[in-house]
């Protein structure tokens, strides 16, 4: 989907009756007796499923990160993982070091590919999830997956139909104590739309400990696409931010990706994400 269809579907999803609103899985799904995930929530057909290979050898069997990709190699849908391997391994360290962290809210989930281990980590340390993004079905498929590798994750995790600003503006962090809550941000890499996400953390900067955003390494050759995601994030908490780079660097050449209706490139020397505490940061603009 290219920027300009992303922007004519995202207003389509705000006038659905479920935006907004948490939402029961059993309400969307299309085929609700068909085994294949993917065509019970009607998903296009994905062509890049993850190879786990490099993720054990990366990593120690000592790494809280392996013990959980063993149990994801046994799920039966397909897994597309929208980061490196470093960068889940990274959130899934910093997490487990941080035992003030009570709920997390993980705002586009795409196929599940970073909820898979937000979910066992928030099972094995009884939290809540809190899955966020626009697409209904994303949702539904992430959910059952999640099932399928943890079925007890029922209990800890609730779907959100909508956006960052949306689920903010629902009041769904106020009864989190203070400094408890975690963000993983994959969403929307545009400009405006990061910077809304980014100014919703600087208003309710007492309820959150920390939050991690990915592809902060990315450009687009179409200036319009406007995505400047580390640059988004730095308009809210100042070019002197206080940050932990986590995941992958790119080298010292720009790399185009090929089939990107976005025309997307890696900046040369830059960090995969970025991972911000709020007792270590403030928000220098705070939007209308």
């Amino acid at each position: 989907m290219g920027f300009k269809d992303e922007l004519a579907y995202v207003e389509l999803v705000k006038k659905d009756v479920t935006f907004g609103h948490f939402i029961n899985p059993d309400t969307i799904r299309s085929e609700p007796d068909c085994t294949d995930l993917i065509q019970k929530y009607r998903i296009a057909a994905q062509k890049r499923e993850c190879d786990y290979t490099q993720h054990r050898q990366l990593f120690s069997n000592h790494h809280p990160f392996i013990d959980y990709v063993e149990k994801i190699v046994q799920c039966p849908h397909p897994n597309i993982e929208q980061c490196t391997p470093k960068y889940y391994a990274d959130l899934i360290y910093y997490l487990h070091c941080q035992p003030e962290i009570r709920h997390i809210c993980e705002v586009g989930v795409f196929l599940g590919g970073g909820s898979a281990y937000l979910a066992q980590f928030a099972v094995e340390r009884n939290l809540t999830l809190d899955l966020i993004d626009l697409n209904i079905m994303f949702l539904g498929y992430t959910y059952e997956r999640i099932l399928s590798i943890i079925p007890e994750a029922a209990a800890n995790i609730r779907i959100f139909h909508g956006d960052f600003p949306a689920y903010i503006d629902a009041g769904h962090l106020t009864k989190q104590p203070k400094q408890t809550v975690f963000a993983q941000f994959d969403a929307s890499h545009r400009f405006p739309d990061v910077v809304k996400d980014m100014t919703c953390i600087g208003k309710n900067q007492a309820q959150f400990y920390a939050f991690a955003i990915q592809d902060t390494h990315l450009r687009s050759k179409l200036i319009e696409a406007e995505v400047f995601v580390d640059l988004a994030v730095q308009a809210v908490f100042g070019s002197r931010m206080s940050y932990v780079e986590i995941g992958t660097q790119t080298g010292p050449k720009a790399y185009n990706f090929p089939n990107s209706e976005w025309m997307l490139y890696t900046r040369p020397n830059a960090p995969e994400g970025i991972l911000l505490e709020l007792n270590r940061n403030q928000p220098e603009y705070f939007g209308n």
